[in-house]
């Protein structure tokens, strides 16, 4: 209904606006605005503007275009009233400090997701995981988008299943701290049928590379053959 109410010419200057003050390419814009047609209903000066400052002002998002394509819906959220007081709540997490400007560039998300949610996640990689301080942050640095992951669908079966599979505590906690995109894999797509292979093969979790969840499958299938064929050879 706001689009409909909209003007051909406060349309064209909207759009015009992206392309020109905001260097966007046509493409990135159409791309934009199909997924959030909405977000032409904000004004120019009061959201666009000071959006795209905000984002401007993050040292690492020299790219900002990038943000606004795969995350239009952060016009829906007011610079001073919500963007600039979540950074601030990030900031102090585990005192991210300027450091939650990285994690922000890398998982926008993370500047609309509710605090409630976040310390929740937060706790329960921490306590379930038992990591140090040090630790959740280096993961988080790492990977902020396990922040956006659901504990009850995505991380508690995940982790419950490698707290299943490793041998020791002290091999997963260094193996996920090292790869946490671990956390992020799909349970039944990749996991599940990665050890089961590992398995068929005498091979146990805790012995292989760290990275072994992050390799092709032709990479994986390489490393599995080449184990074994330098068992049968000493054999």
């Amino acid at each position: 209904p706001t689009l409909l109410s909209l003007t051909i010419e406060t349309l064209t200057e909207k759009l015009d606006f992206f392309r020109n003050a905001a260097n966007m390419s046509d493409s990135d814009v159409s791309h934009m605005v199909l997924r959030r047609p909405s977000l032409l209903g904000f004004s120019i000066e009061s959201r666009y503007v000071t959006v795209i400052q905000f984002l401007q002002s993050l040292e690492q998002t020299r790219k900002y275009q990038r943000v606004l394509v795969r995350y239009p819906q952060i016009f829906f959220y007011s610079p001073k009233r919500h963007l600039e007081p979540q950074l601030a709540f990030l900031s102090k997490l585990l005192n991210f400090g300027v450091e939650a400007n990285q994690m922000v560039t890398s998982f926008p998300p993370l500047l609309w997701l509710s605090q409630e949610l976040i310390l929740e996640k937060l706790n329960f990689l921490q306590t379930t995981l038992q990591l140090s301080d040090e630790e959740i942050k280096k993961l988080l640095l790492t990977l902020p988008s396990v922040l956006g992951l659901s504990i009850e669908n995505n991380l508690s079966p995940t982790i419950q299943f490698l707290q299943d599979v490793f041998l020791t505590k002290e091999r997963l906690q260094e193996t996920v701290i090292y790869q946490p995109a671990l956390l992020a894999y799909s349970l039944e797509k990749r996991l599940k049928p990665r050890v089961e292979r590992m398995r068929e093969c005498d091979i146990f979790i805790d012995y292989a590379p760290p990275y072994i969840m992050s390799m092709t499958e032709t990479h994986f299938e390489d490393w599995i053959e080449g184990q074994t064929s330098s068992w049968t050879s000493l054999s």
